[in-house]
């Protein structure tokens, strides 16, 4: 199977990609649309990255081997046929590296034969993990509400990350095997690092309008506050009150800026259970304290907030002490 060149995705959506920006110069973005148009995007740019990744592991040597040349099927169609053959053939490549393992043989030659499973093994773990966040982003892609998607997409979109980092540190040895696959890897590392970003800046874009929208339809629903005498100085307790609103509202953006953005950065693969606890928490806790905190909520209101986001922090803090990338053989 003949690889495809990263760097023509693009040129297959010129429509789609230039909608997509007329739409945000125009300020005619709204999330149906751009959704929609993403999705399309998403589902070229994972099948084309995935197809080289799978090209790239099936040009090793060690698929030559019996038992991964009967690992899988010929003539991958869909995203989910690629992400079959490569669990088949790491199934595979794991009961090779325990026969490689148990041989007491430590001639040169044996010895590269058991570095180039491990590197074969190590890579492919990685390109597993991509695939599989491909293939639930495709296949999520018309099952999710709009922000549910959003939500799946920017995790997965980490976890891929963090994948591809996985199959960079075995690419090293396809040098030895001819083409130059070492060069094709780091292309697609680069095209999907800047793909990722730009589509972390569209979903950022979507939900500042839609907490705009949210915000225009409170604003529109408030009571009409009767006119009335405002005294110059604040007694004691407003004082009070204004102040403990401030620390809570600049608690949260000091969360947001400086503990979720590095988190999003470090998650693991093995750590999606307590970063999307800890998401549901957060989005229950606006439910409750629409942040920031207006001028008028109680004292009491504005230290609970307070209170509740500083254990948002400790729960980051924790999450990012039990954060680790182990290498996985088999699936």
């Amino acid at each position: 199977m003949n690889h495809i060149e990263v760097n023509n995705i693009n040129k297959e959506m010129p429509a789609d990609l230039e909608s997509l920006r007329l739409m945000f110069e125009n300020g005619t973005a709204t999330e149906d649309a751009v959704l929609t148009l993403l999705k399309k995007e998403i589902k070229v740019m994972m099948f084309k990255i995935v197809q080289n990744l799978y090209y790239i592991m099936n040009d090793h040597p060690i698929n030559r081997a019996r038992s991964m040349l009967s690992a899988g099927f010929n003539n991958p169609e869909t995203l989910r046929d690629y992400y079959n053959i490569m669990l088949a053939k790491n199934s595979a490549a794991s009961k090779i590296k325990k026969q490689i393992n148990s041989v007491k043989d430590s001639t040169s030659i044996f010895d590269d034969y058991r570095k180039s499973a491990d590197n074969f093994a190590g890579y492919l773990s990685g390109a597993l993990d991509f695939t599989s966040c491909a293939v639930i982003l495709i296949e999520q892609g018309d099952l999710k509400k709009n922000q549910a998607y959003l939500k799946l997409l920017t995790q997965n979109l980490n976890y891929m990350t963090t994948a591809l980092e996985k199959s960079s540190r075995y690419i090293k040895c396809w040098e030895n095997y001819g083409d130059d696959y070492v060069s094709m890897f780091d292309l697609i590392k680069v095209f999907f690092g800047e793909s990722a970003e730009l589509i972390k800046k569209m979903v950022d874009e979507i939900r500042k309008d839609n907490q705009k929208e949210k915000e225009k339809i409170i604003e529109a629903q408030k009571p009409v506050a009767p006119v009335r005498v405002v005294k110059i100085e604040q007694d004691e307790k407003t004082k009070a009150r204004l102040s403990a609103i401030k620390e809570a509202n600049d608690l949260y953006e000091r969360f947001q800026v400086d503990f979720m953005r590095d988190l999003e950065k470090e998650i693991s693969m093995m750590n999606r259970d307590m970063y999307e606890a800890l998401i549901d928490k957060v989005e229950k806790f606006l439910k409750k304290f629409p942040m920031p905190l207006s001028s008028d909520v109680s004292l009491g209101m504005a230290v609970e907030a307070h209170s509740q986001i500083n254990k948002f922090i400790d729960a980051v803090h924790y999450i990012s002490q039990n954060t680790y990338t182990p290498v996985v053989f088999g699936r």
